[in-house]
């Protein structure tokens, strides 16, 4: 009996990860590999058997060593017939072996005497269930099965990888979505938890964690579905799972194909063009796709659901208050207008409600979509062992445009108007939409305010993009919110082949992102809407990786990987349209301008009362508006005269605090690293292990939150505003106390209250997390395989989420009311990582003379600090998040496949998960 240790590769793999600690992270390649024994057929190994291994994508060839084994650890993903061949044997060969990018194919052959047979062939589907040697819980579905899948996630994914996905156990894509970024849920994990990868590049921004790509189908060699353990060494790192889409390569001979497609009643075309190629020789490789669509959304029904709109139609605004009609005065059977829910159909007068616009308001209504993909291979011939190193250029963008239901013309016009037959021609405020206008201020901040402002000073700020038709101009009546995303990639890698046994891959990318949200419509409206005001996100990513291979001997493949990657984001959410009531200009002590007192002026000359500071306290003498500046500046009243005045026993000045400018901002660096060591350890012909760590480095270094008049605004903060720590209420101290503060003020009632203390400090965060992964197979015979997997796996809070800095300089009026109460006193919140245990197990059965398998998979995953979101403006959906949440998720996954959808025949999938995920929340004070 042999006896296995697992002593020995443990030992190896540790003293390697400590001795490249140091080495930055590791991102998944784009190649798979496979490897084997072959025997005779008394079970002894065959030395020297000619093993070959040809696809459209690549062929290799390799030679039994003394104890029968093979290994080809860089293979494209495709599809391949592997020969053995050996004198004195018949030959054989096995088709339909799939390679998977960053995976492992376990093979066993026995070859027979010569004479008794012929040859030998097996022949399986492409997309079998049953694959020795894989450790990880992934599902991978090829180019021809995703064509067949394009409807399953609904309209809106017809050319997207999202139906694909959702072909796969354990991922739950839900229908109706389109466009960019639909959200995929996989084991009951949120969104925002499952990584994401193009061809080895990690797409997912650090600062929102959204996958920057818009999973486009074009151009997808095949898409991996990880709903389990992902391999250490695997950059789209996600708690709950993770997808990689591999770009075509081009392949000898060559393709070429074009893809038209239009569509009626909603409007659809599409248009993809396709090539690729290589040399004979393969030296050179070329593929290139380019292709867009354009799609009309419809709601419910064709007609947009205007037959449930009375009943199920959007809020757009507030409706009559209750009342309205007076009492008796309610006609029997109902209110006289639809529109407005103020009487019963007994006559009795009902609530105040909402003004009912069309079912359809605020969705999705167009997509505009354009992509491109060229990716480039050449070959290197090495001139002393014959074989060959590969240099890869490889280029994506695409750019994707939505529009939504929420022009003046989507809403009927009869909401707009003034009275609409209602009893006592009361109006409903509902005016026809305008760009909502703004100003700004262009001189300094924290200095006093000029004694009077000339023309020119203050300026209009013009809604952006607006048509050049007037300051504040109605609406366009076809003039819909819209978003656009962009990305671009470029990736350029290098692999060395060190003879068929060892290669060292290194490459560089750049990955371009952006997210414009443009909602002027959204803006003017009440109640709901698509979009922000003007939502600008860029962000510009660099990494860089290196990855070792090796296989050691017959038994072992060790993986070294490291990498490192940064982004410059800028994140501005623009409100600065409609800030003609923010406050320009204060008054101040002269000797104490930033002590965070302001002071409210008496009628004539003598001492100003000390009062709180606000930015929108517009109107009073002790105030000075940006509007009323821009009036100023036009001819208009000037800030009143400080003559005579007082202000805490010192001269009274105005000082300006604001210029006009309104948004949160960040500018949050990522520098993310990590190292990864794998150990693909083969003790025997049946079993399989995989032992990974990797060590995760998240450092995040702020953005400045300096501003030349902040300091008045926190020390304002400070002295203003107290805090019950029973209750975490805010109470702001009475004016009489403004000047002594919390400790002092005489006119609580309860002596408990203290201080709710910001400052504006921001500190670098740095997080290490040691992640363990396990996995192991069991070749129980060629049609069942027995798999389990273990693993920790870590992901980076987000970048958006560490910092909240503001435009305007009174940034504690944005965090104080918001945060405070959660534990954040600073712009700057040290977030833990989310941390996730998933341990899984299949069991992979191919029915025997047929060409159907099934796998069955029971799953558990238990994560600690995850982070759940809170709205911090529910109209736009701008959020934020805490680490108060742990969950737990078990259940058990189920995919049985026949034949092959790639073939002529008859071919069928099912795929069945049962979820139950259960939530606990912690470290919250309510």
């Amino acid at each position: 009996m042999k006896r296995f240790s697992l002593k020995r590769p443990l030992v190896a793999m540790l003293t390697l990860l400590f001795a490249i600690c140091q080495v930055t992270w590791a991102l998944a390649g784009t190649t798979g590999g496979l490897g084997g024994q072959v025997s005779d057929e008394n079970g002894s190994p065959v030395a020297g058997a000619d093993v070959k291994v040809s696809s459209a994508s690549q062929s290799a060839s390799a030679i039994t060593d003394s104890t029968g084994h093979f290994a080809f650890i860089s293979l494209a993903p495709d599809t391949y017939t592997v020969s053995v061949e050996k004198n004195g044997f018949d030959p054989t060969s096995d088709g339909g072996v799939s390679v998977f990018a960053d995976n492992q194919v376990a093979l066993s052959f026995k070859l027979t005497k010569a004479l008794k047979e012929i040859a030998r062939v097996t022949s399986k589907s492409a997309g079998a269930l049953v694959k020795a040697g894989t450790t990880s819980d992934v599902y991978s579905v090829n180019a021809s099965t995703a064509a067949k899948m394009t409807g399953l996630g609904g309209g809106g994914g017809l050319d997207n990888a999202y139906s694909a996905i959702a072909s796969v156990p354990g991922a739950f894509v839900p229908v109706g979505q389109s466009g960019w970024f639909q959200a995929v849920f996989i084991r009951g994990g949120a969104f925002d938890q499952v990584g994401y990868e193009v061809d080895g590049v990690p797409v997912n921004r650090a600062f929102d964690n959204y996958p920057s790509s818009t999973a486009s189908a074009l151009g997808q060699q095949e898409l991996q579905v990880y709903t389990g353990a992902s391999p250490a060494n695997a950059e789209g790192q996600g708690i709950s799972g993770f997808i990689n889409q591999v770009v075509r390569t081009g392949t000898y001979p060559g393709f070429g194909s074009s893809d038209l497609g239009i569509g009626t009643p909603a409007f659809y075309h599409k248009a993809n063009v396709e090539a690729g190629g290589a040399s004979p020789d393969r030296l050179f490789s070329y593929y290139a796709g380019l292709g867009g669509y354009n799609q009309d959304q419809r709601l419910f029904d064709s007609n947009n659901g205007a037959s449930i709109s009375s009943l199920w139609g959007a809020p757009v605004d507030e409706g009559v208050p209750s009342g309205f009609y007076p009492a008796g005065a309610c006609p029997v059977g109902g209110a006289t207008n639809a529109n407005y829910d103020v009487c019963y159909a007994n006559g009795a007068t009902g609530p105040g409600g909402y003004v009912i616009g069309p079912f359809q308001y605020g969705a999705s209504s167009s997509l505009a979509d354009r992509e491109s993909v060229l990716n480039f291979h050449f070959a290197i011939p090495h001139h002393h062992d014959g074989g060959r190193d590969d240099l890869q250029l490889l280029y994506q963008a695409s750019d994707i445009n939505t529009s939504f239901y929420n022009s003046p013309s989507d809403i009927p016009s009869s909401i707009f108007a003034a009275d609409n037959g209602l009893p006592g021609s009361i109006g409903l405020g509902l005016t026809t939409p305008t760009f909502t206008p703004g100003y700004q201020y262009g001189g300094a901040l924290g200095a006093a305010l000029p004694a009077s402002f000339s023309l020119g000073s203050v300026s209009q700020y013009g809604y952006p993009s607006q048509p050049r038709d007037g300051f504040g101009s109605n609406i366009p009546g076809t003039l819909r919110d819209s978003t656009n995303n962009g990305i671009g990639v470029v990736k350029l890698q290098y692999q060395r082949n060190f003879g068929s046994s060892a290669y060292l891959r290194i490459y560089g990318y750049t990955l371009y992102s952006n997210w414009f949200l443009y909602g002027p419509n959204t803006t003017w409206a009440n109640y709901i809407g698509p979009n922000p005001s003007d939502y600008e996100l860029e962000s510009h990513t660099r990494g860089l990786s290196a990855t070792f291979a090796k296989q050691l001997n017959p038994q072992n493949l060790l993986q070294i990987q490291g990498s490192y990657a940064t982004a410059s984001s800028l994140r501005s959410n623009n409100t600065q349209m409609g800030n003609g009531s923010q406050v320009l200009g204060l008054v101040v002590n002269a000797n104490d301008p930033f002590g965070g007192l302001c002071y409210a002026l008496p009628a004539s000359t003598g001492a100003a009362t000390a009062t709180a500071c606000s930015a929108t306290q517009g109107g009073t003498p002790s105030t000075f508006t940006i509007h009323q500046a821009y009036q100023a500046s036009q001819g208009g009243v000037q800030p009143a005269n400080l003559a005579g005045v007082t202000c805490g026993g010192a001269p009274c000045e105005w000082l300006a605090v604001e210029n006009g400018a309104r948004a949160t901002f960040n500018t949050v660096t990522p520098k993310f690293s990590a190292a990864s060591i794998t150990d693909e350890w083969d003790p025997s012909d049946r079993l399989h292990f995989n032992l990974g760590l990797r060590l995760d480095r998240f450092e995040y270094v702020p953005g400045s939150t300096a501003g030349d008049a902040r300091a008045l605004w926190f020390n304002s903060w400070n002295n203003a505003m107290c805090v019950d720590p029973k209750d975490g209420v805010f109470v702001p101290v009475p004016k009489s106390d403004i000047s002594t503060g919390c400790a002092s003020a005489t006119n609580f009632n309860n002596a408990d209250y203290q201080p709710a203390t910001l400052s504006n400090i921001n500190d670098i965060s740095v997080r290490s997390v040691l992640q363990p992964r396990f996995g192991a197979t069991y070749t129980v015979n060629p049609q069942n395989v027995l798999r389990f997997s273990y693993g920790k796996y870590a992901q980076a809070p987000n970048a958006s989420f560490y910092q909240y800095n503001t435009l305007q300089q009174d940034l504690p009026d944005f965090i104080g009311p918001r945060m405070y109460a959660f534990g954040r006193t600073q712009p700057t919140y040290d977030f833990p990582a989310q941390i996730s245990f998933n341990t899984d197990m299949s069991w992979e059965h191919q029915f025997r003379g047929t060409d159907m398998s099934f796998k069955l998979t029971p799953f558990y995953r238990k994560t600690q600090d995850q982070v759940q979101q809170f709205p911090i403006d529910p109209k736009t959906g701008f959020v934020s998040g805490l680490n108060v949440g742990n969950q737990t998720s078990k259940g058990v996954e189920l995919q049985l496949e026949k034949g092959d959808f790639s073939r002529n025949g008859f071919a069928a999938m099912l795929s069945y998960t049962y979820t139950d995920a259960t939530i606990k929340y912690s470290q919250l004070s309510n």
